[in-house]
């Protein structure tokens, strides 16, 4: 009984949209910028997304590039 109360517990969520978000962060400094005027490190599921979404935003706001290296 344990695990169906344990399922009924996850919040819904998508690693997929997650890491498009990321990508599109990646590749565009619009998109981050935009992300980080309507998104915050603890709305992602995974928590390894959140850390890389704030790596990326302190990389923007000190005007560094945000790209692979660098994150």
């Amino acid at each position: 009984m344990a695990d169906n109360n344990q399922l009924l517990n996850v919040q819904p969520h998508s690693e997929e949209a997650e890491l498009a978000v990321l990508g599109s962060m990646l590749s565009s400094k619009e998109a981050v910028s935009k992300s980080i005027q309507w998104l915050t490190p603890d709305v992602f599921y995974k928590d390894a997304h959140g850390k890389i979404f704030s790596a990326m935003e302190l990389l923007f706001d000190k005007g560094e590039p945000v790209d692979t290296v660098s994150v």
